[in-house]
């Protein structure tokens, strides 16, 4: 180490040399100056000790704040993965009950067309009569007033027909779906 060759060695063969008073004095000067070296060396070491140690306490701290921080995104990583295995779970879940209502409305559609499809049968059905009562009505020349009489106050003979049965009729004679062409 660089501390151990700036000191100066004593030479045991010189000894004798430094018995004198001035060599005393030297040496004992010298011993001060190491001795000051020495303190000054121990004081330089005790400060890059505790630089060291702070360091490490630093470098531990750093390291403690580093894996608190990655455990910390783990957990959210790991939270972000089920709350999107769950909002992939409910988009299905979603797309499924949307796609049954569609089904349903589709069916109920379905039924709606079916029985307009019946209702149109029927209007068609009912305006028929109605022309046949028109028919029958010019045709047996009574002309009759809004209450459904005759202008002599008396009630006209209105036969209504549906499906080819006379319902003035209790026992049809013809079940012919089209309407009378002459009298009977």
């Amino acid at each position: 180490m660089v501390i151990a060759a700036s000191l100066p060695r004593v030479d045991p063969n010189r000894m004798s040399e430094m018995s004198s008073s001035r060599n005393v004095n030297d040496l004992q000067r010298l011993v001060n100056d190491q001795q000051e070296r020495l303190n000054a060396i121990a004081n330089q070491m005790e400060n890059v000790v505790q630089i060291v140690e702070t360091i490490r306490r630093e470098q531990r701290e750093q390291a403690d704040d580093v894996a608190g921080q990655l455990r910390d995104f783990g957990r959210q990583l790991s939270e972000i993965k089920s709350a999107q295995l769950n909002n992939q779970a409910s988009v299905a879940k979603g797309m499924k009950s949307m796609t049954e209502r569609i089904y349903s409305i589709m069916v109920e559609l379905d039924e709606l067309k079916k029985a307009r499809e019946g209702d149109v049968v029927d209007l068609s059905r009912m305006k028929k009569v109605v022309k046949d009562i028109d028919t029958r009505t010019m045709l047996s020349g009574i002309s009759l007033n809004g209450n459904g009489e005759d202008n002599n106050g008396q009630p006209g003979d209105v036969k209504v027909k549906i499906d080819g049965r006379d319902f003035c009729e209790p026992y049809p004679s013809s079940r012919s779906s089209k309407p009378p062409t002459g009298h009977r």
